[in-house]
């Protein structure tokens, strides 16, 4: 710095460094303030919102997880699966237990469910139940059997000691056929299973035989040495039993 000397002389006057001043000389520091030109980075922008979900997480959007169904699309589809559940395990009981829906089936009045009846064949010709008997025939046994169950038409086979009884259907159909004993079924079945639609089964029997048809469609004839003997009508309730008991 200069200065006006009284004598007119100028004069250079050095203000001593300080300790301070030689530090930050010696850092290269200067007293200007720093400008930062570095581009800061773009930042995304958060969520705008969540939903929190039932088991305490947040979903946000475009998160790579699943939000649930909706509660009347889950109600629905559950419905639907419970419905087929039912429809099968229906399906499977009618096949292999039909006896068990015996309850949930229609009933008639007594008038519908009497005997059903019976067309003769003999000598190769078909009369009416008010036909006569011949040697070889099958007629409903008048009067019936004391104790005869409910649901149940005996029928006597007469000119035969062995004969077999026929059962055809139109739907598929469980039947049982059990020897008879002293009014009641006796040891292992003759005869246990379904018969398909449009099938034929024969059951043999030398003795009494009671023979159960499960569903109705089912035409059900008594058969003797290739040769038909008579017929039975479709049971008008089911499950229907035919007892056929061989005479003189």
């Amino acid at each position: 710095m200069k200065a006006e000397d009284p004598t007119g002389l100028s004069r250079t006057i050095v203000a001593p460094s300080t300790s301070a001043t030689r530090r930050r000389s010696a850092l290269g520091e200067t007293g200007t303030s720093t400008v930062v030109t570095a581009e800061i980075p773009a930042v995304p922008a958060g969520p705008q919102y969540g939903v929190l979900l039932p088991d305490g997480s947040i979903w946000y959007p475009g998160s790579r997880r699943r939000l649930p169904a909706p509660l009347v699309l889950r109600v629905v589809v559950w419905a639907l699966a419970f419905l087929v559940l039912i429809a099968a395990a229906g399906d499977f009981i009618i096949r292999s237990h039909p006896g068990w829906v015996d309850p949930l089936r229609r009933i008639v009045s007594p008038a519908a469910a009497s005997s059903p009846p019976v067309h003769h064949t003999t000598g190769g010709t078909t009369a009416g139940t008010t036909g006569a008997a011949s040697a070889v025939d099958l007629k409903e046994t008048t009067p019936a059997p004391a104790g005869l169950p409910p649901k149940t038409t005996s029928y006597t086979v007469t000119g035969v000691s062995s004969f077999q009884v026929v059962v055809k259907t139109t739907q598929v159909t469980y039947v049982q056929a059990y020897q008879l004993v002293n009014g009641r079924d006796s040891g292992s079945p003759v005869f246990l299973g379904d018969i398909q639609p449009g099938s034929t089964q024969a059951i043999s029997a030398s003795g009494p035989l009671d023979v159960q048809v499960a569903a109705g469609g089912a035409t059900v004839s008594v058969q003797s040495g290739g040769r038909q003997i008579g017929t039975v009508a479709t049971p008008p309730i089911v499950p229907w039993d035919f007892w056929f008991q061989p005479a003189s």
